[in-house]
């Protein structure tokens, strides 16, 4: 898991574990007793694994009830993080048995883990702005080589007490783009509204499907340098998202729509006010980012203003230990002549094309 997805999902909880209190403190106007009159740590803990990355990352923060504003803790570095070498990590790698729609479970006649990651802590200095805490975010990090026959049991310690712990199977199987194909090439067609169909095979134990498409284009720009011109190209990209796909886990292929106004504009949006002459690359890069239904349950329940209590698998506290895969790409080519729809749907927009 990358540092960037640490940072993502301590920004979606600091707002989501804040709102989890603040609806504490409101139903407690009801019954006898203040949600204030007792201290009570509670461990946050934030873990997504991705098989096709090097090195697993873990974030582990603590929540409680106070007096005051509960933004002010959010922000608070002694508030939240628990003291420097207080805890430690773990994860383990354990058989597992095959249930329906391809869950995997521990398996019940397993006595040991097949592998133990010991995690090493770490400061995170590199933070983006946002409602993060100063210094820096506390994480620890294990080189790790991930098994999706296997599941994952992630043990958070502090000397001999389990603080938390949480279970989670990895993303599996390999996937195959349907549309578009090489010999389709991605472009937008239609009697009406044009749109280009994204269809892929689905994955085992993959809940959830973010598509996207990563356009390419080069900068061209031409320089007099008193006897000749100089030519500078410099290559760029623009992601456009797609809808996000929830699946049922019974289908075979899973499909979103990609609307021609949605490309163009996101285009135009990015690039409003540049007219540097560019040259499209004939190609564009398909991502299918997949989760598992542990990391779709959370995601939802703390999307802006959806006003829900925030998704947790963690025993003993609050937080998400899933999986995700983010290295399932494909890339197809798109029309070359000059003349074509696409191209010159790019050259109307006015910004270089």
């Amino acid at each position: 898991m990358t540092k960037n997805i640490i940072y993502a999902l301590v920004a979606h909880a600091n707002i989501g574990v804040i709102l989890l209190l603040s609806a504490l403190s409101f139903s407690a106007c009801k019954v006898d007793f203040s949600p204030n009159a007792e201290w009570k740590e509670i461990p946050v803990v934030y873990c997504i694994l991705d098989q096709d990355d090097d090195t697993t990352w873990v974030r582990v923060q603590r929540c409680y009830l106070g007096e005051g504003n509960l933004y002010q803790y959010g922000s608070c570095y002694d508030s939240i993080n628990y003291p420097q070498g207080s805890l430690r990590v773990y994860m383990e790698e354990w058989p597992a048995s095959r249930g329906r729609l391809a869950t995997l479970t521990m398996s019940p006649y397993a006595t040991a883990p097949t592998k133990t990651f010991h995690f090493t802590e770490t400061m995170l200095d590199d933070k983006p702005d946002g409602n993060f805490s100063s210094p820096g975010q506390m994480a620890f990090f294990c080189r790790t080589n991930l098994d999706t026959s296997r599941v994952y049991r992630l043990v958070v310690m502090r000397g001999n007490d389990t603080l938390a712990q949480a279970v989670t199977p990895l993303v599996g199987g390999e996937m195959e783009l349907r549309e578009p194909t090489e010999r389709k090439m991605f472009q937008f067609s239609g009697a009406g509204v044009k749109k280009c169909i994204l269809q892929w095979t689905t994955i085992p134990r993959a809940r959830q499907y973010q598509p996207s498409v990563r356009f390419y284009y080069n900068d061209y720009v031409r320089e007099w340098n008193g006897t000749g011109y100089d030519t500078t190209i410099t290559p760029h990209y623009i992601d456009i998202e797609c809808s996000a796909c929830k699946s049922s886990m019974r289908n075979l292929t899973e499909q979103v729509d990609l609307y021609q106004s949605t490309f163009l504009s996101t285009i135009q949006t990015v690039l409003q006010g540049d007219t540097v002459h560019k040259v499209t690359v004939d190609t564009v890069l398909i991502s299918v980012n997949a989760c598992t239904e542990d990391l779709a349950a959370y995601l939802f329940s703390v999307e802006e203003g959806a006003g829900r209590t925030a998704y947790t698998n963690i025993e003993g506290g609050l937080g998400v230990f899933a999986a995700r895969r983010t290295h399932i790409s494909f890339k197809i080519p798109t029309p070359p002549n000059a003349d074509s729809q696409y191209k010159l749907r790019l050259k109307e927009l006015g910004v270089g094309f």
